[in-house]
């Protein structure tokens, strides 16, 4: 029963309804505690962990995931270690505690290898690598993105082969390199729509649109921005939801509509404390500082990037950190 329970929460987290697939694993999880199989209530709380995740509910999603690998380490499942070592760097690393995240992925990377459950170790590499750009290391998140792709190409994960190829198209754009990430982004985009993983391509309209303004093709963006405000209303991943207003609100400042810009950016910053999405939050604060110093507002504006560089620098994000210190300078 539990097993068909979360066979069936599986379908409608791809579909993108979170909300019935939590109630389904919710569903499993009672039923696997009720027949005492330890391994798979173990598992039911790392789903429940992810789709708690992806809706924003850092905290609980933490939690149940710390929960789901005391509860693997108990039965000795291994691979199964790694797998929620890897989950649950998500929400530490969202919440602002890169070092702990970092250890987590490394550890269960080195599960995964003397395991050689290679699939895995692709997740554990492309995590390391979203640390890595977060903490503006763009050379070492170059070098994890690639050998993450190398191994899923390896395999002939046509899924995954796209997740990396997105990870490379973002890490291409924070390079300044626009037109590549709009190549690699287009290639990753139909395996997106092939495959029917709706939160990974509204995540592709949003990078596009970026590398569109990039180049100052505002009307294609305009465009991209547009098909991904289609998938909001059956997405309810916050962070991508998040990253769409930024960039949408990116798109008005640079068509000069600062009023409105800055409203959807004060909405973005309020609605992303809740959560406690952290980048979400700094990124809103760097538009807005951005928006201060093209408007003319240089004191202000000077004084709201200083408070953000310190502010990502403490944290690690040194990424965003950089970009305050361009923008103010």
């Amino acid at each position: 029963m539990g097993t068909a329970l979360s066979h069936l929460a599986n379908v409608t987290w791809q579909e993108g309804d979170l909300d019935s697939a939590l109630k389904g694993y919710a569903a499993a999880l009672a039923n696997f505690q009720e027949v005492g199989d330890r391994l798979n209530v173990a598992a039911a709380k790392d789903n429940l962990g992810s789709i708690h995740y992806l809706k924003g509910d850092l905290k609980v999603s933490q939690d149940l995931f710390q929960e789901a690998l005391t509860g693997f380490r108990e039965v000795g499942s291994k691979t199964s270690v790694a797998n929620a070592l890897e989950n649950l760097a998500a929400p530490v690393s969202a919440l602002g505690d890169l070092t702990s995240a970092r250890k987590m992925l490394e550890e269960a990377l080195a599960i995964d290898r003397k395991q050689g459950v290679k699939s895995e170790a692709a997740w554990g590499l492309a995590g390391l690598g979203d640390l890595d750009l977060v903490e503006g290391k763009l050379d070492d998140a170059s070098r994890d993105y690639n050998e993450a792709l190398s191994v899923r190409t390896e395999i002939g994960e046509k899924g995954t082969i796209a997740e990396s190829q997105l990870a490379l198209a973002i890490l291409a754009l924070e390079r300044g390199q626009p037109s590549e990430t709009e190549t690699r982004i287009r290639e990753a985009r139909e395996e997106f729509r092939k495959e029917k993983q709706i939160d990974d391509e509204m995540l592709a309209d949003t990078v596009l649109a970026r590398a569109l303004m990039a180049q100052h093709k505002y009307e294609e963006a305009q465009r991209e921005i547009e098909a991904g405000k289609s998938f909001v209303a059956k997405s309810q991943n916050r962070a991508n939801q998040f990253q769409l207003s930024i960039a949408a609100a990116q798109l008005h400042a640079a068509q000069n509509r600062i009023e409105e810009a800055k409203r959807n950016l004060i909405a973005i910053l309020a609605e992303s404390k809740q959560t406690g999405l952290l980048e979400c939050q700094f990124e809103a604060r760097l538009e807005l500082g951005k928006i201060e110093m093209k408007s003319g507002k240089t004191a202000s504006g000077r004084a709201h990037l200083d408070a953000l560089q310190k502010a990502v620098t403490s944290k690690g994000f040194l990424l965003i950190a950089r970009k305050a210190a361009k923008e103010r300078s």
